[in-house]
């Protein structure tokens, strides 16, 4: 530890006074406070760097609640790499409206039904789910009811242009007011 001219102080005086705390304490020219400093700066950020929550995983079989989100085991869990439209969104087929969140919702049970479902902590907040082996996300945007997020694997991107070529679910849907593509609303 590097110290400049650090007088002891005389009996009496105030050995907590903030002004002979900087002078005995001055961490800028104190080269091994700064190397401990960038240590703990380094380790702090290499923790904050990690956001993927510590691997659980949930069995069991699945209470849908919308498009992309499911109750297993007692566990709410939401998919990960994708979007679905919300419970309430309108949308039309033939000129006809419907409720597209619904919809997606219906899906979900639809590849969920009867099925073992296992999900596993992808992101703090997401799950990568697969009923009976079946990639859940992917099933859904193969279907049409879901579009995968940018960061989403490319396979799932693939899926989605073949939903797209031939019109599957919200692919062929439009918006209430005729507005071609509801699916494209979704992308992000």
């Amino acid at each position: 530890m590097i110290r400049r001219n650090v007088k002891a102080p005389d009996r009496g005086q105030d050995l907590w006074r903030p002004e002979r705390l900087l002078r005995v304490f001055n961490i800028w020219e104190n080269t091994d406070i700064v190397a401990l400093a960038r240590l703990l700066a380094m380790f702090a950020f290499a923790l904050a760097g990690n956001t993927s929550a510590k691997a659980e995983t949930v069995r069991g079989p699945a209470e849908v609640i919308d498009g992309a989100t499911m109750v297993v085991a007692g566990k709410t869990v939401r998919l990960d790499n994708i979007v679905v439209p919300p419970l309430g969104a309108a949308c039309a087929w033939n000129g006809r409206p419907f409720d597209c969140g619904k919809l997606a919702r219906a899906g979900l049970m639809d590849i969920t039904a009867g099925a073992q479902v296992t999900c596993t902590t992808a992101r703090i907040d997401t799950y990568l789910c697969k009923a009976d082996n079946f990639d859940l996300a992917f099933g859904l945007i193969h279907a049409g009811w879901a579009v995968p997020m940018a960061a989403a694997p490319a396979h799932y991107h693939r899926k989605m242009e073949e939903a797209r070529s031939r019109k599957r679910a919200l692919w062929g849907a439009t918006h209430s007011d005729g507005t071609p593509s509801f699916a494209l609303t979704l992308i992000r």
